[in-house]
């Protein structure tokens, strides 16, 4: 069992909740990112596409039911250590489409820097950067938590 401790402000939980449910709405029948696939094989490739959409759209209805419960951000987070490496998956996919949106104005460097003024980015962009970051930070947390030894890199 994997336990988080979290203790964040509602209206950051309410904001980020509704961000993901837009991103997740977007992602729709795509994956997160474009993938270079073989092409020699149309079935086997429209097959592992469908599996791989499908697994994606299940790991983020997970992290937005757990945003969406009434106590997330106010103590401990419970995670079976399957459902930890969905959640994982659903904070990367959605984290990569508030990158290619909403931060897209945002150089990589400035963006794992923090090197902008957050008063300067638009309400969108902030609430996208802010969001990004504490699924950053969940990541982290979840993979520490599996694996102690992640903190050394």
């Amino acid at each position: 069992m994997i336990k988080i401790d979290l203790c964040l402000e509602p209206s950051l939980v309410y904001a980020m909740r509704e961000l993901v449910q837009d991103v997740r709405r977007d992602l729709g029948q795509n994956l997160a990112i474009d993938t270079a696939l073989p092409e020699d094989d149309p079935d086997l490739v429209e097959a592992w596409k469908s599996e791989l959409t499908e697994t994606l759209r299940e790991d983020c209805d997970f992290l937005l039911s757990t945003i969406q419960r009434k106590d997330f951000g106010q103590g401990e987070l419970q995670l079976e250590e399957t459902t930890a490496e969905g959640l994982i998956r659903a904070c990367s996919a959605i984290r990569l489409k508030i990158r290619e949106t909403l931060l897209r104005e945002i150089t990589d460097e400035s963006l794992e820097n923090g090197e902008f003024a957050l008063p300067d980015l638009s309400f969108d962009q902030q609430r996208g950067y802010l969001c990004y970051l504490f699924l950053a930070g969940l990541q982290s947390e979840i993979l520490l938590e599996m694996d102690p030894s992640c903190e050394d890199l």
